[in-house]
């Protein structure tokens, strides 16, 4: 019974060890999970988070993209309000500019390219007729264009001409011909600029001191009412009195 008792408590003891040895085996794994775990988490996090993009909001202005070593211009062409001038006209556009408005352009064909550089050398002007929608032969009006930058390039064979134009002023068309060289020149009469009110004054409420009746703008109305009331007053009141005065 005594050895019986003896294994039994060996066998106990072997076994007791045997889970002490496991246990440093499980918190390792417990610990592994626990890394996956948060490395987990934190790519999910990561994943949720927007990418941050770092734009500069002045280069669509600054059209950067035509280049940063293009001539620049300076000086402003401004004709006469009602003058008649001849201005070739840009081709191939379906822009309404206005004045102030910064027109870019990329431009490869050959008669845009001789175009270009003829206006360089006179005034840098020149137009831009208006686009509608609706089926007309011809526009009828448009506004001119002042190019205040120019680059040229050529890749491949292929001539190319950068510019940056600026909206001047707006112009009725009278008529436009086609040179010997395609190039397109119109007939135009410069329009004065309008300017426009205040879209909010046909609705700003009429100042209360503007209502006000003063006694030298009275109606004429008003004048003989208030000459019956006093004769009415004076009649009632002698009519009032007669009576004591006969007594």
């Amino acid at each position: 019974m005594a050895d019986e008792r003896g294994g039994g408590e060996d066998n106990i003891n072997d076994n007791m060890g045997n889970q002490l040895q496991l246990l440093p085996d499980n918190e390792q794994e417990e610990e592994e999970e626990e890394d996956d775990m948060e490395t987990e988490d934190r790519d999910s996090e990561e994943a949720e988070k927007p990418n941050i993009i770092t734009f500069d909001p002045s280069l669509p202005t600054s059209h950067a993209y035509l280049g940063s070593d293009m001539e620049e211009f300076h000086g402003r062409t401004v004709h006469d309000d009602d003058s008649c001038q001849t201005i070739p006209v840009l081709p191939h556009t379906a822009v309404m500019l206005v004045p102030g408005q910064t027109l870019p352009l990329q431009l490869f064909r050959p008669q845009e390219v001789s175009m270009m550089r003829s206006v360089i050398q006179r005034d840098r002007t020149f137009a831009v007729l208006a686009h509608s929608d609706a089926v007309e032969p011809e526009a009828e009006f448009g506004t001119t264009a002042e190019i205040y930058a120019y680059r040229e390039e050529q890749e491949y064979g292929i001539e190319t001409v950068k510019v940056k134009a600026v909206g001047r002023q707006r112009f009725k068309v009278h008529e436009i011909r086609t040179q010997a060289d395609g190039i397109r020149q119109a007939k135009v009469q410069i329009l004065p600029e309008r300017i426009l009110p205040d879209p909010l004054s046909a609705v700003q409420l009429t100042p209360l001191a503007r209502l006000h009746m003063h006694p030298s703008s009275k109606p004429q109305s008003w004048k003989q009412a208030q000459c019956w009331w006093s004769n009415y007053q004076q009649v009632r009141q002698n009519s009032v009195f007669s009576p004591l005065l006969n007594n």
